[in-house]
């Protein structure tokens, strides 16, 4: 958000410990790893920060204290197929965000930006960032662009404004 404000447009992310299964293979390889983007939007800022899995890691420690079964499959048991319990969750695997490979090829692309691309630990190997049992290794990586060398914040955001006019009226998209 701070470097939203100064003009840039900015993609982070970060690897976590794995928690993320590929179907059909009930073995966690990939994190949780989020995507977040910012940019300047008239007179504020746009921010998205989402999980590229299908839900949290912590939502399915929160099931699991709580003895409840997800409503529909967010994960794998041991056999790689899909399951609502979150105790084969957690120990075989979330699925990706959209429980195909579309979402684990995202989640390997932030992976490979924040582990090997900086000189960092390959996802599968990340540690201590869940459970502190382990000196976190994670990484971060930060993609900061400024706007004003590609075009003017008077063209951007023109251009959004109608952009996301068009969005707003033909679905349920909204922005606060």
């Amino acid at each position: 958000e701070l470097a939203a404000r100064e003009n840039c447009f900015v993609l982070m992310t970060s690897i976590s410990s794995p928690a993320v299964s590929l179907p059909q293979a009930g073995i966690r390889t990939l994190g949780t790893n989020p995507l977040c983007y910012a940019f300047p939007l008239q007179e504020d800022i746009f921010c998205a920060d989402f999980s590229t899995s299908r839900v949290s890691r912590g939502k399915a420690i929160e099931l699991q204290n709580a003895k409840q079964q997800f409503s529909e499959p967010v994960g794998y048991n041991a056999e790689g197929e899909p399951t609502t319990d979150p105790n084969h969750i957690l120990q075989y695997g979330l699925s990706s965000f959209d429980g195909g490979m579309k979402g684990i090829l995202l989640n390997l692309m932030l992976s490979v930006l924040a582990g090997p691309l900086i000189g960092g630990t390959p996802n599968h190997l990340v540690a201590g960032t869940r459970y502190t049992d382990k000196k976190p290794n994670k990484g971060d990586a930060i993609i900061c662009i400024d706007m004003e060398q590609s075009c003017t914040q008077s063209l951007f955001n023109q251009n959004m404004a109608e952009f996301i006019t068009v969005l707003e009226k033909n679905s349920e998209f909204h922005i606060p």
